[in-house]
């Protein structure tokens, strides 16, 4: 095994046993055991457990950044950057379940430290782009920037969180459209 195969099977073995187990309940241990690597390959690549849940928080960040910009730049105006921004959302909500529950667990989880979060949120940048410009073309509310960026996120958590209790209504086009719509009133200017 290569040395990236080793480091991305300790990545998806941790991000199933912390979704399954949860922090506490997930030994370094188990993790080198489903990924089929050492014990000390392990703290090889991460030093603590601390370590390995917030590098696997940064790499679904990452993830799930390259999801999200998906032809983002053939988008036209902002409400269609948004609706391309929805829509790679809902994909990875559809085909990412895992990292849903993670992030779902702990996305404010006291082990995910604040320097973490503030990188994480680095790879989201380009989205404050997207509102600053649709605030420029007078397309949204005359509101902060990142206050329009919090009404997303929490609305994009928010839709997670239906849908990974409604997980039928996922495919289910009339009911995407509505919450987008639902979503996009909140923002646009009227």
């Amino acid at each position: 095994m290569q040395t990236s195969d080793k480091r991305t099977h300790i990545l998806e073995a941790a991000l199933d046993l912390f979704t399954e187990l949860g922090f506490h309940g997930t030994s370094t241990a188990a993790i080198a055991k489903k990924a089929d690597v050492a014990v000390g390959t392990l703290f090889h690549y991460f030093a603590t457990k601390e370590d390995l849940i917030n590098a696997l928080y940064l790499e679904i960040k990452i993830r799930m950044r390259s999801r999200l910009t998906a032809g983002l730049d053939r988008a036209g105006n902002t409400e269609e950057r948004f609706g391309c921004l929805w829509t790679s959302s809902v994909r990875w909500i559809q085909e990412k379940p895992r990292e849903i529950q993670f992030f779902r667990l702990f996305g404010a989880s006291p082990n995910i430290s604040q320097a973490t979060r503030e990188q994480g949120m680095q790879h989201f940048a380009f989205i404050f782009d997207v509102i600053e410009q649709g605030k420029k073309q007078g397309m949204l509310k005359d509101l902060p920037t990142d206050l329009l960026m919090e009404f997303m996120m929490s609305s994009l958590s928010s839709t997670q969180s239906y849908f990974f209790e409604h997980p039928d209504h996922i495919h289910d086009p009339d009911v995407k459209r509505r919450i987008f719509e639902a979503i996009w009133d909140m923002i646009r200017k009227k």
